[in-house]
C-alpha cells in the first residue's frame, strides 16, 4: 500500500464505511463469494505465484515479492516476502513477532502489549504503534493510518464476518492464527515465522520448546497419577481456570500436575472457563498458581479459601512474568513455564534445574538480550512487569 495523505485517508475510510454498509445488506452467499479460500488473499493467481517462488528459491535471489502461506482457517494467503510493517492485532502475535526478531516492524498492536515491561525494553518503538482494535472491534481508519503490509489476527476475529469484511475491503493480507494446546502452539509459532519470513528462528524456538517438554516428561512420567500434586491454576481472576483441551491444561499436565479443574464441569463465558468456590473447596488443591498478585493476596487472606490445603501450607504462587504472563492462554513462554512448574511442584526431582539460569539463557538465545540479575528477579516475582489497566 502506498502512503496516503491524511485527507486522502479520510476519503478512503469514508468509502470503506459506505461499502461496509452496503455489504451488510448482502446475503451470506454473496459474502462467501468474496472470500478466496483456495486462492491468495488479494486474488493473484496462486499457482503462478508458487511457481515463481520455486524459481526464485532455486536461484537463491528472492528478496522481494510475495509468498503463499496457509493460516489456521486453511486460507491460502499471499503475504509480502519479507513484511516491513506488521499489524499484530492480538497479544500472542505481538510476542511471537518480537521473539522472531521483527518486533521493531510492529506498527499496530493491542494496548495490552504496551503494558508489558519487557516488551517495552526489547521493542521501545512499541509505544509508537497504533491501537486499531479494542474490545474485539477493528477501527478501520486507525488501521489504515498504521499502513501495514501484513495483518495478524486471532481466530475470534477471523470468524467474525463484520470484522473480516473490513479487512477484505482494505486489501491488505491478513493471517488468522489460533491454537489450543502445545502441538497447535508450536504450529502457530511456525505459521507466524512463515508469515514474516523468520522460518529458521521459529524452528529453533520449537526445537527448544519440544526439548523442554521432553526434559520434564522424562522425569514426571514415573510419578503415579495418585501421587501427583493437585494443582489449581487461577488465570487472571480467582475462579477463572483451565478447562480440558486448553493450553493451560496441556502445559500443567506435561509438568506433572494433577490439574483439578481439567475434566470438570466449568462455567463457560466468552471463551473463558470458571469454577465455583464450592468446587475448588471440594478439589482441595495442594498448590495454587495464579497469574495476578492481587489474586494471590485474595486467596491467602480470604476466609473462604482458608480450608484449602494450598493455603494452609503456604503453597500459593504468583507465576513469573517475562515477555508475557507465564501460563496465560496468550503467553509465548510455555516451554520455560513447563520447566518452572515442574521445578515448583517437584523440587526434589529437579534439583539440577536452575530456573534463573534458564531464564538468562532463554533471553540470550531468543532475544539476543542479556538480563541483569535484577531483571531475572523481577521476572521470577512478576513484580512490576505489567502495568495495570487504566
Amino acid at each position: 500500500m502506498t502512503r496516503y495523505t491524511k485527507h486522502f485517508k479520510r476519503i478512503i475510510v469514508s468509502l470503506l464505511i459506505v461499502a461496509l454498509l452496503f455489504m451488510s445488506g448482502c446475503s451470506n452467499s454473496q459474502q462467501s463469494q468474496q472470500s478466496i479460500p483456495n486462492g491468495s488473499a488479494n486474488g493473484s493467481d496462486t499457482s503462478q505465484n508458487q511457481q515463481q517462488q520455486s524459481n526464485n528459491a532455486e536461484n537463491g535471489t528472492e528478496t522481494t515479492g510475495t509468498r503463499i502461506i496457509e493460516d489456521s482457517l486453511g486460507r491460502q494467503v499471499e503475504v509480502p516476502y519479507d513484511a516491513e510493517r506488521i499489524a499484530a492485532l492480538y497479544s500472542f502475535a505481538g510476542y511471537a513477532v518480537t521473539m522472531l526478531g521483527k518486533g521493531d516492524k510492529i506498527v499496530a498492536t493491542p494496548n495490552g502489549l504496551k503494558r508489558d515491561a519487557m516488551v517495552r525494553i526489547l521493542v521501545p518503538s512499541i509505544m509508537d504503534a497504533l491501537v486499531p482494535r479494542s474490545s474485539g472491534i477493528i477501527n478501520a481508519e486507525e488501521l489504515i493510518n498504521a499502513n501495514p503490509d501484513l495483518i495478524i489476527v486471532r481466530m475470534q476475529t477471523g470468524l467474525n464476518e463484520a470484522e473480516t469484511a473490513k479487512l477484505d475491503l482494505l486489501g491488505i493480507p491478513y493471517v488468522v492464527v489460533d491454537f489450543n494446546n502445545i502441538e497447535e502452539q508450536q504450529k502457530a509459532i511456525a505459521m507466524v515465522g512463515d508469515a514474516i519470513n523468520r522460518q529458521q528462528e521459529a524452528a529453533d524456538y520449537n526445537a527448544y520448546y519440544q526439548d523442554a517438554v521432553e526434559r520434564v516428561s522424562g522425569v514426571v512420567e514415573a510419578i503415579p497419577h495418585e501421587e501427583r500434586v493437585r494443582l489449581y491454576h487461577s488465570i487472571n481472576d480467582m475462579t477463572r481456570t483451565a478447562a480440558s483441551g486448553t493450553l493451560a491444561a496441556d502445559w500443567s499436565i506435561v509438568a506433572g500436575a494433577n490439574n483439578v479443574s481439567v475434566g470438570q464441569n466449568l462455567r463457560e463465558s466468552n471463551g473463558d472457563y470458571h469454577a465455583s468456590i464450592e468446587q475448588i473447596l471440594t478439589w482441595n488443591p495442594q498448590v495454587v498458581f495464579a497469574n495476578e498478585q492481587r489474586v494471590v493476596d485474595y486467596i491467602k487472606e480470604n476466609s473462604q479459601w482458608s480450608p484449602i490445603e494450598a493455603v494452609k501450607n503456604n503453597q500459593v504462587y504468583k507465576m513469573p512474568h517475562g515477555l508475557s504472563r507465564w501460563g496465560h492462554p496468550d503467553a509465548l513462554e510455555t516451554p520455560i513455564t513447563i520447566l518452572w512448574a515442574a521445578k515448583t511442584l517437584y523440587p526434589d526431582k529437579f534439583q539440577d534445574l536452575d530456573i534463573g539460569q534458564e531464564i538468562v539463557s532463554f533471553f540470550e538465545r531468543f532475544f539476543d538480550y542479556s538480563l541483569t540479575s535484577e531483571e531475572v528477579k523481577d521476572i521470577l516475582s512478576g513484580e512490576g512487569m505489567r502495568d495495570e489497566k487504566k
